[in-house]
């Protein structure tokens, strides 16, 4: 465990305390109130980080702080790297590091030490009494993907970052992906929320337009020609979805007898409506590997096109992040498209 009690924050200067909430920078590991955090905005020792900074914790009152590296016998679980006794964070990579043990018992399964999970990052379940979120998810930085490091993803990715992390390391490991429910059930709505401009308008269109058009097809042409079907198979409008299937045959054939044209229309609203599904499941397990795609390609053109550190950080979260007035819009019109019918049929409109 992690134990950052009686070290100041350097925002507030006020010391930590059990149970206290706290954040760390994902870059350097240093510790802040999230409160702080989130008003500053940012790590104070940003101007550092491109020097290799990491943060150490200062040695207790009366005790010297280690001079050489007879003092490094912490050894990192992930890259074998010898720190100091008293050091939170892995001087190389930047993991972790438990303050109980330096290194995993022997036949622990998994990579990082009992402290930590599979990729490294802190194991929340073995942390009681101060909760410690990750911000990239257990992943280390520095990783690199595909000439991308893993910091300037995660500050492109903006909102969300251990999420994203965790599953874009899956997919340049594993090439495993993760089924996106957000993705799911907001499709092309999400894509645009998520700056996916191209894509997110191709899919928002094609399903406002499967939305609008069974709406308009129903409202205007299906609704009629069905009280017209009922009627002629001698049928109550009342009984609605429970007919017999002798009375269902009376339906079909009714049907049958209608022109092409009113039979093709009277079958599309289902003919859309499984093309919206469809494609909601497409993008719910398809959507998290086209933004992994997206954002390796725009923190590329990025890091390529504004190489010195501070302007790459101010642009990646300018460019990456969220959109959340697009979003809002968008959820805005598909209200009005859905209830739309439902107020004209009702003679509200």
């Amino acid at each position: 465990m992690i134990d950052y009690t009686g070290v100041p924050c350097p925002i507030c200067g006020k010391a930590f305390h059990e149970g206290d909430d706290i954040v760390v920078c994902p870059i350097c590991g240093t510790p802040y109130h999230r409160a702080c955090y989130e008003k500053e905005g940012r790590c104070l020792f940003e101007d550092k980080h491109k020097e290799g900074y990491v943060f150490h914790r200062e040695p207790e009152s009366g005790k010297s702080a280690p001079e050489n590296d007879s003092a490094r016998t912490k050894a990192c679980p992930r890259c074998g790297n010898k720190n100091y006794t008293d050091a939170l964070f892995c001087d190389k990579c930047g993991l972790p590091l438990s303050q109980n043990s330096s290194t995993p018992p022997p036949g622990y399964p998994f990579v990082g030490a009992p402290g930590n999970n599979s990729n490294g990052g802190p194991n929340m379940n073995s942390m009681p009494g101060m909760f410690i979120m990750d911000p990239m998810g257990g992943v280390n930085p520095e990783e690199d993907f595909n000439g991308v490091k893993a910091g300037n993803l995660a500050k492109f990715v903006g909102s969300n970052p251990p999420y994203y992390m965790n599953v874009f390391k899956r997919l340049k490991d594993h090439n495993i992906g993760k089924f996106n429910f957000c993705g799911f059930l907001f499709s092309g709505g999400w894509l645009l929320y998520r700056k996916q401009y191209f894509w997110g308008a191709v899919i928002s269109l094609i399903l406002l337009g499967c939305l609008l058009g069974s709406s308009m097809i129903n409202l205007f042409h299906n609704y009629d020609i069905l009280n017209q079907v009922i009627a002629a198979a001698g049928l109550s409008e009342a009984t609605g979805l429970f007919y017999s299937m002798q009375d269902s045959m009376k339906l079909m054939e009714q049907i049958m007898l209608l022109p092409v044209l009113d039979q093709i229309l009277l079958f599309l609203p289902t003919v859309l409506s499984l093309l919206q599904w469809i494609i909601m499941f497409v993008i719910g397990f398809r959507g998290n590997r086209m933004y992994y795609k997206h954002c390796l390609k725009k923190v590329g053109e990025i890091q390529q096109a504004h190489p010195a550190d501070p302007e790459l950080s101010s642009t990646l979260k300018e460019k990456g992040g969220i959109n959340w007035g697009l979003g809002i819009c968008l959820l805005v019109c598909y209200l009005i498209i859905t209830y739309f019918p439902l107020l004209v049929s009702g003679g509200i409109l």
